[in-house]
């Protein structure tokens, strides 16, 4: 399950922000000339479909008591995953709420030159996310705050070579979008995501099995691109001059 190709998107979109963060700074000065009032955006449309893609950083809390050949019984806990790809796409079906459906991928990216992990003994945490639900976004000016809740469907590894599992989970959280007037007001940077995870995996009986109910913390950044546009309610344009 391990998708080499999000490691070297999740490097590439985290050095592109890097980059692009004090021109941010700058195009936000020049686009605040261009308000007719607080709370006015330049641009009085509301995009219809959002797709986003970024880097993610995922920390799992859970403990697996897994079965050892012995006949013994040991704890074994999740270690943070430092490696990881999230990617969504909404649907609007006004200028507030929508429909959203995302994926994510997370892989233990931290390894000795021999390729095993480092961390806790074995571990082996992977996690990989489809998801669907409800998002609401609240615009004001340049800034674009939204929360979502969403019903998932998560394939879980490890920590103590636990083969991967698929298993129910749900995800609640937020963010804030930072709109800008580059490819005609349709790019927008996701200055931050923030999201708590709840994932169930039953590894079943016997020798490397066991059941895991993990409480997750996942953050994430990237870039928003905007297509289509829902006009708002007349009254709601920006004036004219």
């Amino acid at each position: 399950m391990h998708f080499r190709g999000l490691k070297f998107v999740s490097q590439v979109l985290s050095v592109a922000l890097l980059a692009l963060a004090p021109v941010a700074a700058v195009a936000a000065q020049h686009s605040s000339t261009k308000k007719g009032k607080m709370g006015e955006s330049s641009n009085p449309s509301f995009s219809k479909i959002d797709i986003f893609a970024g880097y993610s950083y995922l920390v799992p809390k859970g403990t697996v008591q897994v079965p050892q050949p012995n006949g013994t019984i040991a704890p074994y806990s999740y270690d943070a995953v430092n490696v990881g790809g999230l990617f969504s796409g909404a649907y609007y079906f006004n200028r507030h709420v929508g429909a959203q459906v995302e994926f994510a991928e997370h892989e233990y990216g931290s390894r000795n030159k021999d390729g095993s992990p480092i961390g806790t003994r074995r571990n082996d945490d992977g996690f990989l996310t489809f998801g669907g639900g409800l998002i609401a976004r609240f615009p004001y000016g340049h800034m674009v705050p939204f929360v979502h809740g969403l019903v998932d469907l998560e394939q879980v590894n490890g920590p103590d070579f636990n083969a991967a599992k698929w298993g129910p989970g749900l995800t609640l959280g937020g963010g804030l979008d930072f709109e800008t007037p580059w490819l005609h007001h349709r790019l927008a940077f996701r200055l931050f995501q923030a999201d708590y995870e709840y994932i169930h995996a039953d590894f079943g009986p016997g020798t490397y099995g066991g059941r895991a109910n993990i409480n997750a913390a996942r953050l994430s950044t990237g870039l928003v691109f905007h297509f289509g546009s829902i006009a708002p309610p007349t009254g709601d344009a920006a004036p004219s001059k």
